[in-house]
């Protein structure tokens, strides 16, 4: 199961008015223009302001409405905007969000993801698994999350096939408990074709057999402080999901079971290696 969805963003498109710089936010709803604004139409109840500038919008009232009736008599009123409940936000420089009219997303017939679905640019949801929680579990013992950390490296190769390598490795440590370290590994192998490049917003789903087509399993292993064994592990079920973050980085999630009761997850943001 490979499950990639796009849609465009979307913006509910106004008429722009000059305003004075640093007189409230100078980027509202959409692309920012220098010392410009989308301007408010009249009577809206929702806003998605710049998240850079978000507090100082949300402690001044007189950024958040338009009701200058010279203005609205060209403007006109805005159109019912009571359905919108969330706005999604990008993490670049300048921090724009835009609301999210949930009347414009597709229903969409998924496979149950265990900790919910990602998120398109549009704020509707996608047939890609979100992220899970921060978890270890290994010898049937649960490890506090704060106690755990995932990192994760990524790095190509380019021979008879373009692949994409990724290595996470989570550490359980309790720095009040000396030599009990522990380390589980999990490699992932994209392979290319056929996902396609840049990487595409994809969940691939884990399993014994080798899982998705276009990727590929190393074997798990599993290590701890005091001793010097590395043991092999076999995945049993799980998931990994990528997309394209901020500049340079692919964001995802992992998750993944072993048949000895084993299971790693957490969120990680790696650099895209095909950048470099």
């Amino acid at each position: 199961m490979t499950a990639i969805r796009y849609r465009p963003r979307r913006t509910l498109g106004q008429k722009r008015q000059p305003f004075e710089p640093r007189a409230g936010p100078q980027f509202c709803r959409s692309a920012p223009r220098e010392n410009r604004c989308y301007a408010h139409c009249c009577g809206s109840t929702r806003r998605a302001s710049n998240g850079v500038l978000e507090s100082a919008y949300s402690a001044h009232p007189e950024w958040q409405s338009y009701d200058d009736p010279d203005a609205c008599a060209v403007i006109g009123r805005c159109p019912d905007d009571s359905m919108m409940s969330a706005a999604t936000c990008t993490d670049e420089p300048e921090g724009r969000c835009v609301l999210v009219d949930p009347t414009l997303c597709v229903d969409l017939d998924c496979e149950t993801c265990p900790f919910g679905f990602w998120q398109d640019n549009a704020g509707c949801a996608t047939c890609c698994c979100g992220p899970p929680p921060l978890t270890m579990v290994t010898a049937s013992e649960e490890h506090p999350a704060e106690l755990v950390t995932v990192v994760g490296a990524s790095s190509t190769y380019e021979g008879e096939s373009f692949r994409t390598e990724l290595v996470f490795s989570f550490h359980y440590d309790d720095p009040e408990v000396t030599g009990n370290e522990e380390a589980v590994t999990v490699r992932v192998e994209l392979l290319h074709p056929p996902v396609g490049l840049p990487l595409p917003m994809a969940t691939f789903v884990l399993d014994s057999t080798g899982a998705d087509a276009g990727i590929r399993l190393g074997i798990p292993t599993y290590e701890r402080a005091q001793s010097d064994v590395t043991i092999s592990l076999e995945i049993a079920g799980g998931y990994l999901s990528i997309r394209p973050g901020s500049t340079g980085f692919l964001d995802g999630g992992l998750y993944a079971t072993m048949t000895d009761g084993t299971v790693v997850g957490g969120a990680f943001a790696v650099t895209d290696p095909w950048l470099g």
